[in-house]
């Protein structure tokens, strides 16, 4: 990954030295920081840099001189210590807590220079697809999404959740301080922007607890709808091309159309995960579903895996087996302890980050 080189300017010492500390231990993979806290001492800095190009300069307002706009730089953001627009990319304040001005940085360095964002943000992962998806509505599956992707994060793997729900619920999952949401990224896809990664990038927000990356629910439930199969493919192949994340995973509704399909029968999906809840019209379903299965794409059985809650009758399971090859990979009892809890509290409870790493390790993600 490519690093930012960081100047900080600022008459305060000692906030400038707690800075220096904290960014140059937990972000040394991120920024080479620099920090000036007179004038004359930072303009002669600037000028012994010859590349510019990946050069953020976050400055006191007061310090601030006309003649650093001449220098090239060609992100600068002005520390203030007033309210301000957080969405606005020429100021921060300084006050603000480290992980919002980590994000701001890198989303003002972005917006200002979409040729070199994917540089950035790479680490060259090999991407991997996996789409939660069921033909039955209330299976689990959003909670399975979120904790799948905040288990292969724990694991120290880089991980998109992508939602593409109708109806979203990412933010009973995921919180971060980024404002913007998936409406603009469609907007983008929509008008098939040359610089779609430098903007998808500063849409994307990192929930601070998780370290999950994701975009924030959409504004209308009819931006889903309204995006067509070549939308679809465009936003993955967006997410791809940063080269960051080793997975990308899909929260789908419970309806099928062409959209899913692009996702389901892509080369980068390996396996796709299918809950299904123990009651018979969840198996009357899956039985038309898996029926079907490979009948307009050649996907196979065989790329699928199957949870199922273990209330139903045995037979039911066996009936399936027989006549489709459905095998039941992992069986999640009920708990009625999770039943009490919901959103975060659920997906980060030992009970359900067990059943997600047997997934996982059975996966081989």
């Amino acid at each position: 990954m490519k690093k930012l080189n960081l100047i900080i300017a600022d008459y305060d010492e000692e906030y400038l030295n707690s800075l220096y500390l904290y960014i140059s231990s937990e972000y040394k993979a991120a920024f080479e920081i620099n920090c000036f806290s007179n004038e004359e001492l930072l303009l002669d800095g600037l000028k012994e840099i010859r590349n510019k190009d990946n050069l953020v300069l976050v400055i006191d307002e007061r310090m601030y001189d006309k003649s650093i706009e001449n220098m090239g730089i060609s992100t600068i953001i002005l520390l203030v210590d007033y309210d301000i627009n957080e969405n606005d990319i020429k100021f921060i304040h300084k006050y603000r807590d480290i992980e919002f001005f980590k994000d701001k940085v890198i989303r003002a360095y972005s917006e200002n220079n979409p040729e070199n964002t994917t540089k950035l943000q790479s680490n060259n992962a090999e991407t991997t697809i996996i789409p939660i998806y069921s033909p039955v509505g209330g299976s689990g599956k959003s909670t399975i999404a979120a904790a799948i992707s905040v288990a292969l994060s724990q694991q120290g793997k880089e991980v998109f959740y992508l939602n593409l729900e109708d109806i979203q619920s990412t933010d009973l999952y995921f919180n971060g301080e980024n404002n913007k949401n998936l409406s603009d990224v469609i907007f983008e896809v929509k008008d098939r922007a040359e610089n779609f990664a430098s903007k998808l990038v500063s849409s994307i927000n990192v929930d601070k607890n998780t370290n999950v990356s994701y975009l924030n629910p959409t504004e209308s439930i009819f931006d889903i709808e309204d995006m067509t199969e070549e939308d679809a493919k465009w936003l993955v192949e967006g997410i791809c091309s940063v080269k960051k994340y080793n997975y990308i995973v899909i929260d789908m509704s419970s309806k099928y159309n062409s959209l899913y399909n692009m996702i389901l029968k892509s080369d980068l999906t390996r396996n796709i995960i299918c809950p299904i809840i123990n009651d018979n019209t969840s198996l009357i379903k899956l039985e038309k579903y898996v029926s079907n299965i490979g009948y307009r794409d050649g996907r196979t059985i065989e790329k699928y895996y199957f949870l199922y809650n273990i209330n139903n009758e045995k037979y039911q399971l066996e009936a399936l087996d027989s006549e489709y090859n459905v095998n039941f990979n992992t069986i999640i009892p009920e708990n009625d302890q999770l039943r009490k809890l919901s959103g975060q509290d659920v997906i980060n409870s030992d009970f359900i980050r067990y059943y997600m790493d047997k997934i996982i390790q059975e996966l081989e993600l």
